[in-house]
Parts: C-alpha cells; structure tokens; sequence
C-alpha cells in the first residue's frame, strides 16, 4: 500500500514532470518572454510544491506506524500528564540544521519533521513540547548536539545522529521519549541524562562504535540528583559500545528486553542508584552489570542492581546484581510490552533503530499508555494525528474494547469508573480514505483511599 508520503510525492512530482513537458515545447520558441514565463513559473511551482509537502507532513503524522511512549514517559507529574511532543502544534519541515535549529527553538508546540541528511556544529537548542521526527528511513544529523536545557514534553524519534560532542543532552529537562534512533561515534556521550532530568523513556534505540555511551546522574557526590533520574530503557541495542550503557547514580532506572553485545562493561552502578534489569540478553559483555566505586553497600557511592530473568551467553567479570532496586509497578504498567528474554536478541536487532515506518506518529493518549493512578472520573484526550478527521473511540474493560463511539473532537468521557481497576481504550483515525486503526492503550484508576 502506497503511503500518504509517497502519495504526496508522487503527486508534487507530477507537476514538476508536467513543467518539463512546457519547457521543452517552449524551447522551440526563441522568445525571451517565454523564458521569462518558464522561470516564473519554476519559481510558482517550487513554492507549491514546498507548501504541498509540509501539508502531506501533516498526512504522515497519522500514517500506519502507531506507537506511545511507555514507563516513566508517562507518569503525570511536574506539569505533564504525559509525553506528547509537539501534540497539536503546526507541522514544519527542516531540510538543513540552520532550519532545524529555528523551529526547535521556537516557543510554540510544533511537529518538526526532518527530511534528508542535515549537518552543522555545535550545540543546536530544542524548547518544550516539541517532537523532531525524522521521514523515511535516512533521516540524519551529523555534527550537531541535540540539546534538552531545562525544558520538558520532547519526543526525538527515527533519527540516525553522528559527530557532534553529544547527540542527545539532557540537564534539568523532563518528561522526554527517544525512540527508534541510531546514536553512534560522537565525542563524549550518546545520551546523557544529566542534572535532576526526570521521567524517561529511551526505546527502540541502537548505540554503537562509541566509547562512553550513556550517563544517568551528574557524576558522584550530586546528592541533588537524588529522587531525580528516573529512565527506562526497553528494547534498546548496546551494539558494541564499550561502556556507560548505562552508567547510573542516584535514579530509580528500569532496563528491559535490551541487547547488550561485545561491550566493556554493560550497566554501571553507583551513589545509590536503584536499577531493575529485566530479561535483557548479554552476550560476549565483560561485566555485565558493574559496580564503579565501592564494593561496601554502606558506601554512599555503592548503587544496586536486582536481575530478573536476563540472559549471560559467554560473558565474564562482575553480575553486580544484589536483588535490591524499586517496585516498578508502583508508577507504570508495562507487563504489555514486556518480552521473553528469549526472544530480545532477534526483536531488537530487527526492530531497533530508524526505518520508514517509524517516520509517523499517530494520536498521542492522555492519560498515558499503562499509567497508574488515574481519576475515577476521567477525561480522556488525545493528539491531533491527522489533520482533517473525525475519531472512533472505544473503551471499556475487556481487551480489545469493545463498542465505538465517533467524535470530531480530542476527549472522551467514560463516565465514573470503579477505583483500582484496568480501561482499555483505542482511538481510530477516520478520513475520505477510510479508517486507519490506532493501538489499543490501558491505564489503571487510583485505588480507594
């Protein structure tokens, strides 16, 4: 099935193939106001076609490749309900970084969608409530830092960065998603998540040929980091990077279903640091899960680690894993998205990084996908996705839930729900082409007091 993307071009290409029909009909005449006229009309058409594709942009938001951040993305907290990126802000295109760089500044909510091979240097500044999403399966930034400076609500996703000092920085910034990207070869880090950054979620991601891959804490001795931090990792792919992946002090950070191959050392643990690590798969890691400082639990600069169900293939040095970390379950679901640890090293290798379908995003859920302590009496909302539709909701208990209602607003009302229990609800996308089918999300309401 052709994309709405492919649409878009074929039918911006269709004109540009038209005009060079004319010019070579008009080459036959001598007259320079024809010439004149060709060249206008060049110009007319260019502009046409630019305005054309930002609107296909729009189109793709809501294309067939659903997804939603999950874990600590999601947790309501700070201001945030949960990680939407650029939600219903305009959709704008950057084809090159100085592009890049003035929409991600702006301070309005906007959908950057990142077309080609962008290369700069320096430091290139994103503001709150933005989503940088990469189109098709090449979108790249080579030189240039994607900086996170106390902002929040940012979503970066199907992107392949390289060359710059770090290609994702985070300091004071929360509620962030990075998903389905390729870090690699940078100067210092890949993804740091640094000075009191807060609610996480790294998915889907691959970091190789790089020494110092990921910092979560600000270096030892940061107590003000502490009750900070706090990161998921799923279904990520450590390919060879040598250490740092991550190297953790003071969060609470949960690392499921990832892949660790051919690396120095695989989780570093530090000044109290809580981590869960769960059916991840190691293979070929010298010290997988690694103590940095001190061996005494006493030590103010010892962190922990619990282990449930990982896999060790050919793997030496340390298994630092104590049984200590946090109840996970007191802030997200994600049994849904969890794995076999069996078969991680097969789903991530196919599934990590960019490809062309990661280049859509769909409606966005509030509350977010398996978030914990919902209101009795809700109000269910979701992101624009495509420009120019009607919605079919469906909620209810069972799974998959059960009879839809339409809208052509962005909220539900499920009435008054019962405490503690488990909703389900999906969100169809409905236009002229039809339907396209959202992902089914859950959320769980707020006990009895």
């Amino acid at each position: 099935m052709m994309t709405s993307w492919e649409k878009a071009r074929r039918f911006i290409r269709s004109p540009l193939a038209l005009t060079a029909t004319d010019d070579r009909a008009e080459d036959r005449s001598s007259s320079s106001a024809c010439w004149a006229a060709i060249a206008h009309r060049r110009v007319a058409i260019s502009r046409f076609a630019t305005a054309l594709l930002a609107f296909a942009c729009c189109l793709a938001i809501g294309g067939t490749a659903e997804a939603a951040p999950i874990g600590w993305a999601v947790v309501d907290d700070m201001g945030v309900a949960s990680t939407t990126g650029g939600g219903d802000g305009s959709v704008v295109v950057a084809r090159t970084a100085d592009e890049l760089a003035d929409h991600a500044g702006r301070e309005e909510p906007l959908t950057i969608l990142i077309e080609g091979a962008l290369t700069g240097s320096g430091k290139l500044r994103v503001a709150s409530n933005k989503t940088l999403l990469g189109v098709g399966a090449s979108a790249s930034i080579t030189g240039v830092e994607l900086s996170l400076n106390d902002v929040s609500n940012v979503i970066i996703r199907n992107l392949t960065m390289t060359g710059a000092r770090d290609a994702i920085a985070l300091r004071g910034s929360h509620h962030v998603w990075v998903d389905h990207c390729d870090l690699s070869a940078c100067d210092d880090g890949l993804l740091d998540i640094t000075h009191r950054s807060d609610y996480v979620t790294v998915s889907w991601t691959r970091f190789s040929d790089h020494h110092k891959t990921m910092l979560i804490n600000s270096g030892t001795s940061q107590p003000e980091d502490a009750g900070t931090l706090n990161t998921t990792i799923h279904h990520c792919w450590f390919d060879g990077s040598n250490t740092r992946n991550p190297r953790v002090g003071y969060g609470q950070v949960h690392i499921f279903n990832s892949l660790y191959n051919g690396n120095g050392y695989g989780i570093g643990l530090h000044s109290q640091a809580r981590v869960l690590a769960e059916r991840n798969h190691f293979d070929g890691v010298k010290d997988p899960v690694k103590q940095m400082y001190r061996e005494d639990p006493a030590s103010p600069h010892h962190g922990f680690c619990e282990g449930i169900d990982n896999i060790f293939h050919d793997c030496t040095g340390q298994q630092a894993i104590e049984g200590i970390s946090f109840p996970v379950d007191d802030y997200y679901r994600y049994d849904f998205a969890l794995d076999e640890a069996g078969d991680v090293a097969t789903a991530v290798r196919e599934g990590a990084g960019p490809g062309a379908s990661f280049g859509t995003l769909g409606p966005l859920p509030v509350p977010g996908d398996g978030a914990l302590g919902v209101s009795v009496q809700p109000s269910l909302r979701w992101t624009r996705g495509r420009e120019g539709v009607t919605y079919r909701v469906a909620f209810g208990e069972a799974n998959p839930p059960g009879s839809a209602v339409e809208t052509d607003g962005q909220t539900f009302d499920p009435g008054t729900l019962q405490p503690g229990a488990v909703y389900y609800w999906r969100v169809d996308q409905v236009t002229g082409d039809g339907s396209v089918a959202g992902d089914v999300w859950r959320f769980q309401t707020q006990p009895n007091e």
